[in-house]
């Protein structure tokens, strides 16, 4: 069955949309590649989107020249500490442009989001507990999250950070982050894949030595050290107060020429009420801001080399990715300390070190340098990390970034043969001279507003690294928000030039009231069999979205 369009003013427009969003990002965006509304919040962001009980997303979606209608029910429930998402986003063809798929035709699934079993994990959208990475004094704080993931990282982020575990269009993985943290100190895990374990996983675990002097101070002697016990103070004889020693007193009182005694409860001196002062010793003990982690990730099957056949085209595997020849066990190590030199309410500074080392090669070992300030309120707030770095010239920082699930089978996004990142890494001399690089961080947010931006270079070509993002509500009825990242240019005028290395998300958003109507674009990969390669497809998607909260 042919089908065509017969109206060629929604071509006309979707095409332009297409445009204004590459406009959008090219300014000012953000990384990720998944149909969150919004794509992207700051961290530390004031303001963030209400979530229906009941949701429905619908409208057209415009992949590789070809039209599909998209609907996606949702389901929420958000409460104050955790909560569970539910969505069935379907994709369904409405126009086959050239050229033609096999056997297309129109109300057929979108070739890719529901081939293997493991798509059907799409339909569990997320849960969550706690809140990742939160250390409160005295408290056991805790977190656990299942679910696609656009921001994976693991401690300071020099060995995982901005994961991406969704860039491909036809596969689909659950993610998980999850952390316990305590005064003596905690744990943080991480994985790429709940049901393919053998991907990319971590695990950092870290102890903060002041609070583990405390508590065996407290269990060989039974309790505190006498300088850090809280509690009201005695006066010079070591009495208690008046109000805390008598319970009750008599009185005298003439009643019908009679002298009569009664008794009466006596009254509480105002402080006995009020809660224990502490000596400001114990856990919340600014040496107790002092942390020493040590962390270990790795891939259990990075492909080594991959198949190809007689005619030097790429062999593929049951789960449709390139057929590895061989894989190998790569691993990455580190150890870490910061220091919380300052913990107010307005001002916050932590200078860290981390020194990481990749297992598997020879003098593979890099060395940063960072400090995470942050200062102003709730309202209003700036935060810089600014990140100095000197390693040897085959350690590569960020190991597994937000472009790792493409780059274990191809590095070389521009070259039609690819190599992987294991072959890339492992070709690189190990005795070459020591690089000096930098990554820098700046977040601000304004109230409702919302802005990041990311800068990464170091010594050698192609060496720099970019991420823009912007989160901008314009009064109740407009939203702009998304992100922008490339990796792998020499100069900064081409930072921001839309190529295969550069990925991104960006949406306009109006709220009807009842209804809110989005246009999103965003980018994903799939293999392109006749150039040999990850080649980059951008999705735009024009879509109205409403629901009912209960």
């Amino acid at each position: 069955m042919k089908f065509r369009m017969k109206n060629p003013f929604l071509i006309i427009s979707l095409y332009f949309l297409n445009l204004l969003f590459f406009m959008i990002l090219s300014v000012a965006p953000e990384l990720s590649a998944q149909v969150n509304s919004p794509p992207y919040l700051p961290p530390g962001a004031n303001t963030k989107p209400k979530m229906d009980t009941l949701g429905l997303d619908f409208g057209i979606n415009k992949y590789d020249s070809d039209y599909y209608l998209y609907v996606n029910p949702t389901f929420n429930l958000n409460f104050t500490d955790w909560g569970i998402g539910f969505q069935i986003p379907l994709n369904l063809l409405l126009l086959d442009k050239e050229p033609k798929m096999t056997n297309s035709s129109v109300g057929m699934l979108r070739p890719g989001d529901y081939d293997s079993k493991l798509d059907y994990q799409k339909i569990l959208n997320y849960i969550y507990f706690g809140t990742y990475g939160i250390y409160k004094p005295e408290e056991i704080t805790y977190s656990i999250y299942i679910g696609k993931l656009f921001d994976g990282y693991i401690g300071h982020g020099t060995i995982i950070n901005r994961y991406v575990n969704n860039l491909t269009v036809d596969h689909y993985k659950q993610g998980v982050m999850a952390d316990i943290n305590t005064d003596w100190g905690g744990v943080q895990v991480f994985t790429n894949s709940v049901l393919d374990r053998k991907e990319v996983n971590s695990a950092r675990a870290y102890v903060r030595p002041f609070g583990i002097f405390l508590a065996a101070y407290s269990l060989y002697t039974g309790g505190p050290p006498k300088l850090m016990m809280p509690g009201n103070v005695l006066d010079a004889v070591g009495r208690k107060k008046v109000g805390e020693e008598v319970d009750e007193v008599s009185i005298i009182e003439e009643k019908d020429g009679k002298l009569i005694e009664r008794k009466e409860e006596a009254p509480r001196a105002k402080y006995d009420d009020e809660k224990p002062k502490k000596t400001g010793w114990g856990y919340d003990h600014f040496l107790n801001r002092i942390a020493l982690g040590y962390t270990v990730a790795y891939d259990g099957a990075a492909p080594n080399q991959l198949t190809f056949d007689s005619t030097g085209t790429l062999k593929f595997d049951s789960n449709n990715d390139p057929l590895a020849a061989s894989t190998q066990k790569i691993s990455i190590e580190g150890y870490d300390a910061e220091f919380k030199i300052f913990n107010l309410s307005w001002f916050e500074l932590t200078p860290y070190y981390d020194v990481n080392r990749i297992k598997f090669l020879n003098n593979a070992q890099g060395k940063h340098y960072g400090i995470h300030a942050k200062i102003g309120g709730k309202q209003l707030n700036l935060t810089v990390k600014p990140e100095f770095r000197q390693m040897d010239s085959n350690y590569i920082p960020i190991y597994f970034d937000s472009y790792y699930e493409i780059e274990r089978f191809q590095v070389n996004l521009d070259n039609n043969f690819p190599l992987t990142k294991y072959e890339y890494v492992t070709d690189i001399q190990s005795n070459g001279s020591k690089i000096k690089g930098y990554y820098h961080t700046v977040v601000l947010n304004v109230y409702s507003i919302g802005l990041e931006g990311n800068y990464e270079d170091y010594d050698g070509e192609d060496n720099s690294r970019v991420f823009v993002g912007l989160y901008v509500p314009i009064g109740s009825m407009f939203r702009i928000s998304g992100f922008y990242q490339k990796k792998g240019f020499n100069k900064f005028s081409q930072a921001f030039k839309m190529d295969d290395k550069a990925m991104g998300v960006g949406e306009l958003a109006v709220n009807l009231s009842f209804v809110t109507l989005k246009v999103q674009n965003r980018r994903r990969w799939v293999f392109d069999s006749e150039f040999n390669q990850f080649k980059s497809k951008d999705e735009t998607v024009f879509m109205a979205s409403g629901g009912k909260s209960f």
